[in-house]
């Protein structure tokens, strides 16, 4: 380890020590099951199947979600029988937003105790670090910190679960990611019972899904080394062929106004098709704008995710960073992931290329060949919500 990070591990433990010294008041009665998952909107979809699952296992009031402020809406409509713990989003450092963020946090889950505490959060920051080192439970469930994600590796871990799972080290399939793998293995560690795919696989009971007449575009991601280029996507849409009827909604954050507008005017000097931005104030509406589309073309992002759940028809684009861990997965032949393997692949995006080769290298005539055949794709009936 290099100096840096020894400095680091130092002051967190630190930091740590000092935290875990501070009580909130006297513990309550032991509550029933905690489900710790404070994360992003893509990985909080992809646990939506096995939340599902242990809330019909345990029942919807005897569970908790710990959740990130960024989810909450979302959480709240598609669980609203559960109870929440909702904590800031969490930082990648231990500096003063961190820590006021854990001090929010610890007085709102101070006075309880559960009888169990399951983890879903399976690559760990020193943030959530010092939250599972405070929460109280008669029981914990986690995955073993692999040390490829995690801030935080297992022997400098604080929290430290009485029953662990190794994460998994491969990708199980081209359509089953680590993560969803981890999910079910922890599922049947708690629940002592085989648990299969479709049993934990994501989806929503809440949103209504139908077949409408745009293309639903979700160029950006969430940091900007993953971006799509303007000249790809145009090239991608030229390469697709799409009937001049369709519309092409631009989708994305109101922070990235900016490369959203720029792309969208782009594609209106370029194609003959109606081109339209739109960002959604809340997260229900963005689901319900993805719900609504025809077809989608997207990053890997929370869209590519949130649409894959839904079983739109939709081809993903995704990089090699964290490849396998969250992508690629699918709910049926509808979703396409598509990816330009190379030896650098599990960079972390630490990219030491001179430009993002397994993005801006994938062939635009493969994209638009991918979205020709999806945009095509009948829909099953849905006469109910999915």
């Amino acid at each position: 380890m290099n100096l840096h990070g020894t400095l680091k591990i130092a002051y967190y433990n630190l930091v740590a020590s000092v935290l875990s010294r501070i009580g909130f008041r006297r513990t309550a009665k032991t509550c029933g099951i905690l489900l710790f998952k404070p994360d992003a909107i893509g990985d909080f979809v992809l646990a939506t199947g096995v939340i599902h699952l242990f809330c019909k296992e345990f029942g919807p009031e005897n569970v908790t979600l710990l959740i990130s402020r960024t989810t909450q809406l979302l959480a709240q409509v598609e669980f609203p029988k559960c109870q929440f713990l909702v904590v800031n989003p969490l930082k990648r450092n231990l500096y003063l937003e961190s820590i006021m963020g854990w001090y929010s946090a610890r007085r709102a889950i101070g006075r309880r105790r559960y009888r169990q505490l399951i983890s879903l959060r399976h690559h760990r920051s020193f943030y959530d670090d010092i939250l599972l080192a405070s929460l109280k439970a008669e029981s914990t469930v986690a995955s073993k910190p692999d040390g490829n994600l995690n801030s935080v590796s297992f022997a400098n871990a604080r929290f430290r679960a009485k029953t662990t799972i190794p994460y998994p080290l491969e990708a199980h399939s081209a359509i089953w990611c680590k993560e969803l793998e981890a999910h079910r293995q922890l599922a049947e560690t708690v629940l002592s019972r085989p648990i299969s795919r479709e049993d934990i696989m994501p989806r929503f009971n809440t949103v209504c899904v139908v077949e409408g007449d745009y293309l639903l575009l979700s160029p950006l991601a969430g940091s900007a080394i993953r971006d799509c280029s303007g000249t790809q996507i145009l090239s991608s849409l030229r390469a697709a062929q799409l009937p001049p009827a369709a519309r092409v909604i631009v989708c994305g954050e109101i922070s990235r106004s900016n490369a959203l507008n720029s792309l969208a005017a782009m594609l209106r000097n370029a194609m003959g098709n109606v081109v339209e931005v739109v960002q959604p104030p809340d997260l229900i509406s963005f689901l319900q704008w993805i719900a609504g589309a025809r077809c989608v073309l997207a990053m890997e992002s929370a869209a590519a995710h949130v649409a894959t759940a839904l079983d739109k028809p939709g081809v993903f684009i995704l990089g090699g960073g964290h490849f396998g861990y969250f992508a690629p997965w699918q709910r049926s032949h509808r979703q396409r992931w598509l990816y330009n393997p190379l030896e650098c692949f599990g960079c972390k995006w630490e990219c030491r290329q001179p430009y993002v080769q397994c993005i801006a290298d994938l062939p635009s005539d493969l994209i638009g060949k991918e979205l020709k055949e999806i945009w095509n794709l009948s829909l099953p009936s849905l006469s109910n919500p999915v």
